[in-house]
């Protein structure tokens, strides 16, 4: 349930925690294993001891008869540690015969007599007595139709297993402490590899496409892991190579064929003025095809990550100004209301400030082409913590929330806009310029009645 729970660590965390865990489970493991065979072989020596015992007591019997064998029990008594060891003589009727050692219920003789009673094996027995000490006791058929029981007192046993956990407990945290290290060391060895490839892929989607990963000698799957990265970093750069060999081969070869045509069209007009009606839309339909093939292969360089970009110091509160006064004459042509909102003192944070101004370009242009006349665009500025916050908002049109996720797309023309000029690649080039920059853009409905798009640069 654990592990199941554990789907949002790091593998590294993961892979420590299983072996730190199995390191501390084979611990425990051994330690109550050892426990246990230590409890019984102590136990299995205890009833030999009293077994010897009762051999001899026998013997004795045989050879010296009962008087003396009371005499010899009573010495043993004498002998050790008074009311610590138990010996007693009783009939088959569980009558006591003779008992010196500490009190034991008389229901424990009953139990043995039965237990004795018809066999030729000692039973044995554990009994708490009063004053909270164990004893271990024996119980035999002896001659003469006796039992004879012998008792030993557990606190040497008990005390030799309570030393055994002390020391396991003082250890506990070295255990614990080499489980975690253990762990630790496992992980960063199976997780080094994989770092390794996840740099790597990193660095190929920063644009770095000549990265390659240093062989792993963590093992057999990791090496095979690099080396299948490797082969893949090769052939996306050998692909990445013919894109960008093929697109400027398409490029002349659609731009060389509309630039023969334009300049065809430009001759005429000077031989003959009066073509200009009809040569004169040509140039100006091929001077927007070249635009939009050159737009279309800035937008493929840029989201294949083969274009470089120049990153310098950005002042962004005189780019937006620089934007704003560019476009403010086409806004009052158009009797817009054309608003700039700055920050106290310059913004300025690393990007390549020529594609920024085509973002904004594209953006504003986009804006005042939906807005209606009498309308407001609104070009505003924020700093923020890891960034800064660009948007151009408009009373305009609208973008539908069907829409919205659309038209970033190469060529997408809402039904609201396909009766105005344009290409259809403006915001999808103004979306792959904010990308290559680590930033995002965003479109959602506007305060001001229509659409804002919003441009986050990290800094």
């Amino acid at each position: 349930m654990f592990w199941k729970n554990a789907k949002g660590f790091s593998l590294r965390l993961r892979v420590n925690l299983l072996v730190s865990g199995l390191f501390i489970f084979s611990s425990l493991f051994i330690f109550v294993a050892v426990d246990f065979t230590l409890e019984r072989e102590l136990l299995r020596q205890q009833d030999e001891g009293l077994l010897d015992d009762s051999v001899e007591f026998t013997g004795h019997f045989n050879s010296l008869g009962q008087a003396s064998l009371l005499d010899e029990l009573q010495r043993e008594y004498q002998t050790t540690d008074k009311e610590k060891d138990l010996y007693a003589l009783l009939d088959r009727n569980g009558r006591v015969l003779f008992k010196a050692g500490p009190a034991v219920p008389k229901r424990i003789f009953s139990v043995l007599t039965q237990r004795v009673q018809d066999k030729t094996v000692p039973a044995y027995t554990t009994v708490q007595l009063e004053d909270g000490r164990s004893l271990r006791i024996l119980a035999a058929g002896f001659p003469g139709n006796r039992i004879l029981v012998l008792g030993r007192d557990m606190a040497q046993l008990a005390f030799l297993i309570k030393r055994y956990r002390e020391i396991f407990s003082r250890t506990a945290i070295i255990v614990l402490l080499l489980a975690f290290l253990m762990g630790w060391g496992v992980s960063n060895r199976v997780v080094r590899g994989i770092l390794r490839v996840a740099d790597g892929a990193r660095a190929i989607r920063d644009g770095r496409f000549d990265y390659r990963v240093s062989p792993s000698k963590d093992g057999t799957e990791l090496t095979e892991l690099s080396e299948s990265f490797n082969d893949m970093a090769d052939r996306i750069q050998a692909l990445l190579h013919e894109l960008e060999t093929v697109s400027g081969n398409v490029a002349h070869d659609l731009k060389s064929p509309l630039t023969r045509i334009r300049g065809v069209a430009e001759g005429a007009v000077l031989q003959n003025p009066e073509l200009e009606k009809w040569a004169g839309p040509i140039v100006e339909e091929s001077d927007r095809l070249i635009g939009m093939i050159e737009t279309m292969l800035n937008i493929a360089r840029m989201n294949a990550g083969l274009m470089e970009i120049e990153k310098k110091p950005v002042n962004f509160n005189r780019l937006l100004s620089t934007a704003v006064d560019l476009f403010t004459p086409v806004a009052e042509e158009k009797g817009l209301t054309f608003l700039l909102d700055l920050p106290d003192g310059d913004t300025v944070a690393p990007g390549d400030e020529r594609r920024l101004q085509r973002m904004m370009a594209n953006l504003i242009d986009n804006a005042l082409k939906f807005t209606r006349p009498g309308g407001v665009v609104e070009v505003s500025l924020k700093k923020k913590a890891n960034g800064i916050g660009i948007a151009v908002a408009d009373s305009g049109i609208g973008i539908p929330d069907a829409e919205k996720e659309l038209v970033f797309q190469r060529f997408h023309r809402g039904e609201q806009s396909r009766s105005t000029p344009g290409s259809g690649l403006g915001l999808t080039l103004a979306k792959a310029i904010a990308e290559i920059h680590g930033g995002t853009i965003s479109v959602s409905d506007s305060p001001l009645g229509g659409s804002s798009f919003t441009v986050f640069l990290p800094l």
